[in-house]
């Protein structure tokens, strides 16, 4: 909407209204005199999920973004909010944005990067801007190197309403990995559910012909009810239209009670008043309402119950956690990657294999101990295999953390 709305400004000044378009680049109806959408600016999700952040006292949170218009306004947008609201951000800036091809997670190693990074920054929330389906395999690799389960959380933005939508429709064919076993405990926002009385005949039509039913169905709706008043109010006023500029300053003009409630575009904007968001806990495998967000009130209430947490756990994670780092399995602790003690281990053996290997020339067969005289082998192969097993005892403690990480890249890199 972002390209198509620069194109029709500079070449043809044709107006157009969106019933997809959230970015908040297009927010400005002094930059972009001919747009206008229906669902809400998404800047706004911003400020609901920095309230999240507050209501639990979390004051570090992960991100990632799509690297698209969109993904990246957000981060931007989000980054400099809360900044000023007293939340850090764990990872580091250059590791944060994702490429996609065609809707598609680009460059596998990228996320990598971005997901050790955020491991290293021992952060436990974290949080991606953008669409679905990219954003879901980026959520599979970090699945795969453990950095989920108990004492971790996602707080899922505008990607999980239509990720939760097409799994109800589909049985999740999105991906692999399903719903109730990955986003146990999740916090999500999703925009309202429309249940006045035309958004409900809205959709029993919707569903009644074609079976899928999202809220883009609600906006399109609207949109045709926003045109139908501005072509009905410019013939009650007897008035003719000759430039698109008038049309647009007689839409902006029209208020009514839509599919998706009060619609009515606030002066200088091409957005419409706030609606909010309303907030869903991911509970045995369902999204379970448990609060609203609006920025008038400024406060989100828990409706029917407190979130039910990942693992099941009794109190919410902390923001970060330098007790614990999960690498790959979520149930065994992780073990960091200790280059200097390994160079060590490796220097220690080498310098036994080099004594051992020199003292088998001093000393005869018959001096050994009952328990280790070799009987058949020389000195010196006793000697070797003394060294080797040496070596072996001293690197095993090293091995869980080799065996994980090269499972986990190796499972990452395939998917």
């Amino acid at each position: 909407a972002v390209v198509m709305n620069q194109y029709l400004m500079e070449h043809e000044s044709v107006p157009l209204i969106s019933v997809s378009s959230t970015s908040g680049a297009l927010a400005s109806a002094i930059e972009y005199p001919y747009f206008a959408r229906m669902p809400q600016d998404n800047s706004l999700l911003s400020s609901a999920l920095i309230f999240i952040l507050k209501t639990f006292d979390w004051d570090t949170v992960c991100i990632g973004h799509e690297d698209s218009p969109n993904g990246t306004w957000l981060h931007d947008y989000f980054d400099n909010k809360a900044s000023h609201e007293g939340i850090a951000i764990g990872n580091d800036h250059q590791h944060r944005a994702f490429h996609t091809v065609q809707g598609v997670l680009g460059d596998k190693t990228e996320v990598l990067e971005m997901l050790s990074n955020m491991r290293q920054s021992k952060c436990r929330i974290f949080a991606y801007f953008g669409t679905s389906h990219p954003v879901f395999q980026v959520l599979e690799v970090q699945h795969d190197l453990g950095l989920w389960g108990e004492g971790f959380l996602q707080i899922a933005t505008e990607w999980i309403s239509n990720w939760s939508q097409k799994a109800s429709t589909d049985g999740g064919a999105e991906s692999h990995l399903k719903l109730e076993h990955v986003l146990e405990g999740a916090l999500g926002l999703f925009p309202p559910t429309f249940q006045n009385t035309l958004g409900e005949e809205v959709k029993r039509r919707v569903v009644s012909s074609y079976q899928n039913f999202d809220n883009f169905s609600f906006y399109s709706f609207d949109a045709g009810m926003l045109l139908a008043h501005t072509v009905l109010a410019i013939n009650q006023a007897g008035e003719t239209v000759t430039e698109h500029q008038m049309f647009m300053q007689k839409l902006r003009e029209q208020t009514f009670d839509g599919a998706t409630g009060l619609f009515h575009l606030v002066e200088d904007t091409n957005d419409r008043k706030p609606i909010g968001f309303q907030v869903y806990n991911i509970q045995d495998g369902a999204v379970a309402h448990i609060g609203n967000y609006h920025p008038e009130s400024g406060t989100a209430k828990f409706l029917f119950a407190e979130p039910v947490w990942p693992g099941h756990d009794d109190s919410a994670p902390d923001a970060v956690d330098d007790t614990k780092c999960d690498f790959y399995d979520s149930e065994a602790e992780f073990r960091p990657f200790a280059r200097k003690e390994l160079v060590y281990a490796c220097l220690l053996g080498l310098f036994v294999t080099i004594a051992v290997t020199v003292s088998t020339f001093l000393v005869k067969p018959n001096t050994y101990p009952p328990l280790l005289t070799p009987t058949r082998a020389q000195p010196l192969d006793f000697g070797v295999v003394l060294s080797i097993l040496f070596d072996i005892i001293v690197l095993v403690p090293f091995s869980p953390s080799f065996g994980h990480a090269d499972q986990a890249l190796k499972k990452s890199l395939s998917i």
